[in-house]
């Protein structure tokens, strides 16, 4: 930094400047059906207080007094931001102290829907079972049984 006085004279002054970064690792997950969607941190200790931002109209959803984290449930779809600071001895914040923040994570709230297709048998061919299942998460299973419940064939869908 430079301070100019009058009659040209100058001071120097020279400083060094640090970014405090903290990489702020996380899982998400969906809602699907009945199950709330979540956002966990993953990464930070039991000294750090965490708050949960919906992004949308910047408004707390749970405040860093709640003493919640570092999983929150989520039963609304949206965007969220997961707030992070130190905290104190007893487990307050630490005043003044950074927030650190995750990047805005989206949570849907998915339509769990099952598509059926069916092409009968005949003289020249098998019957064919056609079964789309959309918005859902891997790994399911499809069990398929006569209607007096004797198993035909069972599998596990992957995602691929």
């Amino acid at each position: 930094m430079v301070i100019n006085y009058t009659n040209g004279c100058f001071s120097r002054f020279y400083f060094d400047v640090f970014q405090n970064n903290l990489d702020i690792l996380y899982n998400d997950r969906d809602i699907i059906c009945s199950t709330d969607g979540n956002i966990t941190i993953t990464n930070l200790g039991s000294n750090y207080g965490y708050q949960l931002v919906d992004v949308a109209n910047n408004s707390i959803v749970v405040p860093f007094s709640a003493n919640n984290g570092p999983s929150f449930d989520i039963s609304t779809n949206g965007a969220y931001r997961v707030d992070v600071t130190q905290l104190d001895a007893s487990g307050s914040p630490i005043e003044d102290a950074c927030i650190f923040s995750t990047p805005d994570i989206g949570i849907l709230d998915r339509d769990f829907q099952v598509n059926v297709t069916t092409t009968p048998a005949n003289c020249n061919a098998q019957g064919i079972i056609k079964i789309d299942v959309l918005n859902v998460e891997p790994n399911y299973a499809y069990i398929l049984k006569r209607s007096d419940g004797t198993l035909i064939d069972d599998e596990t869908a992957e995602s691929g």
